[in-house]
C-alpha cells in the first residue's frame, strides 16, 4: 500500500483518541476542555500534518516549503477541493471541515494552536483543547487520503476504529477530481 507508514502513523493516533474519549466525551459542550494529553496528541498529529504537507508539495512540484501560508497558497491553487473535504467522527456524529478557514485564506485555528503551544504553553495550555485536536486529525486524515490516492484516484483505506471518516464533499457527490475511496469490509 503506498505510503501506509502514513497511515499507520495516524491508526496510532486515532487510536490514541479512543483512549482519550474514555474520559472526555466528544461533544460540543467538551470542545473547550484541554489537557496534557490533548496537548501532547495535539503536536503530535500537527507535526505529522506538516510532513505531509512537504510531502503534498513535492507530489504537486513545490519543493521550496517554509511555512502553513506556503502549503496553504500553493495547496488552494492545485488541490482546490481539499479546502471542502469534510470528515465525520462517527463517535459524536460531529462533522467537520478543518481546512474551511483556507477558503478565507487564513490559518487553521487547529494549526495555530499547536504553534501557540509549542512555543509557549506555559501561556497559552488552554488552546490544547478538544476542538483542536479534533480538527487537526481530521486533517491528517485528509492529508493521508490525499498522499494515498491512485492513479485512478481511488484510496484504500487501512482499517482502523472508525472514529474519523471522510464524506463526501458539499454538493454531496464524490467526482473524479475529488478523493474517491473504497472502505474495507
Amino acid at each position: 500500500m503506498k505510503d501506509s507508514n502514513h497511515w499507520y502513523y495516524f491508526l496510532q493516533i486515532e487510536e490514541d483518541f479512543s483512549k482519550l474519549c474514555r474520559y472526555i466525551e466528544p461533544t460540543g459542550s467538551n470542545f473547550n476542555t484541554y489537557s496534557f494529553e490533548i496537548a501532547r496528541l495535539l503536536m503530535t498529529t500537527v507535526q505529522e500534518c506538516d510532513v505531509i504537507f512537504k510531502k503534498l508539495c513535492r507530489i504537486k512540484g513545490k519543493n521550496d516549503y517554509k511555512s502553513e501560508k506556503e502549503y496553504r497558497e500553493f495547496l488552494s491553487v492545485h488541490i482546490p477541493k481539499m479546502m471542502s473535504q469534510c470528515v465525520n467522527i462517527n463517535r459524536a456524529s460531529i462533522m467537520t471541515e478543518p481546512f474551511d478557514s483556507w477558503k478565507k485564506n487564513q490559518t487553521p485555528e487547529w494549526w495555530t494552536a499547536n504553534n501557540k503551544i509549542k512555543h509557549d504553553r506555559g501561556n497559552n495550555f488552554e488552546y490544547a483543547k478538544l476542538g483542536n485536536l479534533i480538527g487537526a486529525i481530521s486533517a491528517l486524515l485528509i492529508l493521508n487520503m490525499y498522499i494515498s490516492r491512485d492513479e485512478n484516484n481511488h484510496v484504500f483505506m487501512i482499517p482502523g476504529s472508525e472514529e474519523f471518516r471522510i464524506v463526501a464533499n458539499a454538493v454531496g457527490t464524490i467526482q473524479k477530481t475529488i478523493i474517491k475511496y473504497e472502505l474495507p469490509d
